[in-house]
């Protein structure tokens, strides 16, 4: 295996997207496990929106949260493309491809959170509106995993790139391909077989 030192400009770069991906992976956990599922039963509607009226904050930091997540993937994805693309130019674009449309799929999906919000915080006069509200919250975590498809697509792709660059062990490549293989099973077992 070639080891190849990187420029102090693409050191930075690396040790940038190291720190991007830590604000993603602490930022999309608590956004989900720290703040949002608390307050969510999909088995009940009114509790449901009783929960979420009670913490709107809590309700909308997730949002918030779940943005912040989105905007330091954008960043991560173009600069992964920057530090690969001296390796394998078409295979990094790819990668970058990707991960935007994931990003752009979890961004967009933030909207059915909103909705939900609408609903139940009453801007609206619909008799069923927890009900729609809880229907919304359960799509957002399928809107979620369909994003996931194009992020195990591009962890596949990321884990070739890292086993060719020779910039990281090639144990780290082979784990991110495992990984992608791991999103694709179970965001196609959600969307195709969700029982």
């Amino acid at each position: 295996m070639t080891v190849h030192t990187p420029t102090p400009h693409l050191a930075h770069q690396i040790r940038l997207a190291g720190l991007l991906y830590l604000v993603i992976i602490i930022a999309g956990l608590g956004a989900e496990l720290g703040l949002r599922a608390p307050l969510i039963d999909l088995g009940d509607a009114a509790d449901t929106a009783v929960a979420i009226l009670a913490a709107p904050g809590q309700f909308r930091l997730a949002i918030a949260t779940d943005l912040l997540m989105a905007l330091c993937d954008a960043g991560l994805a173009i600069l992964l493309y920057l530090i690969f693309r001296a390796a394998a130019p078409g295979l990094a674009l790819s990668a970058m491809v990707f991960r935007l449309i994931q990003t752009v799929l979890i961004a967009a999906n933030l909207m059915v959170l909103q909705a939900a919000w609408l609903l139940i915080s009453g801007a609206n006069q619909l008799v069923d509106a927890n009900a729609l509200a809880l229907v919304f919250l359960d799509l957002h975590g399928h809107g979620y995993d369909l994003g996931l498809v194009f992020f195990g697509v591009n962890s596949l792709i990321m884990g070739l790139l890292v086993w060719r660059s020779g910039f990281f062990a090639k144990v780290f490549g082979a784990g991110l391909a495992m990984a992608g293989c791991v999103y694709l099973i179970g965001s196609g077992l959600r969307l195709m077989a969700p029982e």
